[in-house]
């Protein structure tokens, strides 16, 4: 679990895929997360946004809110500008369980109560 390249690949990106698949999240959350995800410092700023066509800064703030208020992502710190994947009271943490599940983190007593 030290091993980012790991993390990313056999956890988060199956996580988002999951929650994806299930309409808990939709594409261009999907594509802005995934973007996140693959970061080396796995952050984004509000101007990154325009790789996903939205350019006017006011879309920007508003899909910015929208991402916080789902709990899909948080500041790096209090009052901050840079954020980074949520996973506290998180849509996507049924994903991430699944995902641990699936690489044989989850004991299998606990997979079948």
């Amino acid at each position: 679990m030290l091993n980012v390249d790991y993390v990313r690949d056999k956890l988060l990106l199956p996580a988002l895929k999951f929650a994806l698949d299930r309409q808990i999240i939709n594409e261009l959350e999907n594509d802005i997360l995934q973007y996140l995800v693959r970061q080396n410092d796995m952050s984004i700023r509000a101007t990154e946004l325009d790789r996903f066509g939205i350019s006017r800064s006011i879309q920007k703030s508003r899909m910015i809110k929208k991402l916080k208020k789902e709990k899909l992502i948080t500041a790096t710190k209090e009052g901050g500008r840079i954020y980074t994947i949520n996973f506290y009271k998180s849509p996507i943490l049924r994903g991430v369980v699944k995902a641990l599940s699936n690489n044989g983190f989850v004991a299998d007593f606990l997979n079948n109560n």
